[in-house]
């Protein structure tokens, strides 16, 4: 189902599916629709500092709020008391979605067992989304970030030159999502 004006509240269906896998995996998962405090709270890694900035409140709001008027996949994930990640998913095209995620540091020192479980719920939550092809844009020196889409099974596709804050080059990453 593709996002349609006619329908009150489209793509409802994802979260309670997600939250069901993620707690699968641990019961210490927790996912609900993100607000607009949360990327207040967001200690946001270094390499997506130049595209978010916590501190400017009243971007954080702006942003969050633009976002729900686009699509109403936006997602905190936490671990225990952890925010973990900012999840936002939306529709780019017919059968096509993007998704996109803000890191907190506490990602990064998670037990690997952690990264592992995160790893298996999203490679069973994303063949759930309504699109065919999910796709996801990195920046080519965070390389953290290109490790984990290629652990979900996106593909490189090419290099997006110039395309983030600062004139930095991305790589387009693709996933063709098929339920098995």
């Amino acid at each position: 189902m593709l996002y349609n004006l006619t329908i009150t509240k489209p793509y409802e269906h994802i979260l309670p599916v997600w939250q069901e896998i993620l707690y699968s995996q641990s019961e210490d998962f927790y996912l609900r629709k993100s607000e607009a405090t949360d990327g207040m709270i967001l200690d946001v890694r270094e390499e997506q500092s130049d595209t978010f900035d916590p501190s400017d409140t009243d971007t954080c709001i702006r942003m969050h709020a633009g976002l729900n008027l686009l699509t109403p996949m936006n997602y905190a994930l936490f671990y225990k008391e952890d925010l973990l990640l900012l999840i936002t998913v939306m529709a780019a095209a017919q059968k096509v979605g993007e998704i996109s995620f803000l890191v907190d540091k506490k990602f990064v020192t998670a037990d690997p067992k952690v990264k592992l479980m995160l790893l298996r719920a999203f490679n069973k939550a994303l063949p759930e989304l309504p699109f065919y092809r999910l796709q996801a844009k990195v920046k080519n020196t965070f390389e953290a970030a290109n490790k984990f889409v290629l652990a979900m099974n996106f593909k490189p596709e090419g290099n997006l030159e110039g395309y983030g804050g600062q004139g930095v080059d991305y790589t387009m990453y693709s996933r063709i999502c098929t339920k098995e």
